[in-house]
């Protein structure tokens, strides 16, 4: 008896998805570029790293901008 093993990859191995999700969510594309094993080049690594990292700040440096323009009451007594 056979045992049929598929050769089904990984969400995280397909590099296009990997860059798409450091920019449009910096903390699962750096998960993703983690797991990756079709991006070798370590110096490509750190570039997507450092891309997704530098992001995910200026994402997190936008919604609190704005969340702090919403904070402010609308009624002041």
């Amino acid at each position: 008896m056979k045992i049929r093993t598929r050769n089904k990859s990984n969400w995280y191995d397909s590099r296009s998805l990997v860059e798409i999700l450091l920019f449009m969510l910096p903390p699962l594309g750096l998960y993703a570029l983690y797991r990756n094993n079709s991006i070798r080049s370590q110096n490509i690594r750190i570039l997507y790293a450092t891309i997704g990292i530098l992001t995910g700040v200026f994402m997190l440096m936008i919604l609190f901008n704005n969340f702090s323009k919403l904070s402010t009451p609308f009624l002041s007594y």
